[in-house]
């Protein structure tokens, strides 16, 4: 399978590389509220971590300039409030 998530730019990184990336940062995020202001690419990451999407898949979501994504870290794992919200 040729999977374009797997491959990265010339001296980039792939977006499973970004999305293995993304796990380590989520962690580092304390407890309680928190804003995060992030690239598209990394939002898409996160929906596949919340969602338990493949790579692939999260790549199908638009991610606007300036838009909002709110995903809520709960103790049995995540809920995606809203995607690509604006205004």
């Amino acid at each position: 399978m040729n999977r374009i998530s797997a491959h990265g730019p010339p001296g980039g990184e792939s977006f499973v590389d970004q999305i293995g990336r993304t796990v380590e940062g989520l962690a580092s995020v304390p407890s309680g509220d928190a804003v995060l202001v992030v690239h598209s690419g990394t939002i898409r990451a996160a929906l596949a971590i919340a969602l338990e999407l493949s790579p692939d898949a999260a790549l199908r979501f638009v991610i606007d300039p300036l838009s909002l994504t709110r995903i809520d870290r709960l103790e049995a794992g995540w809920r995606v409030v809203t995607v690509n919200r604006s205004g």
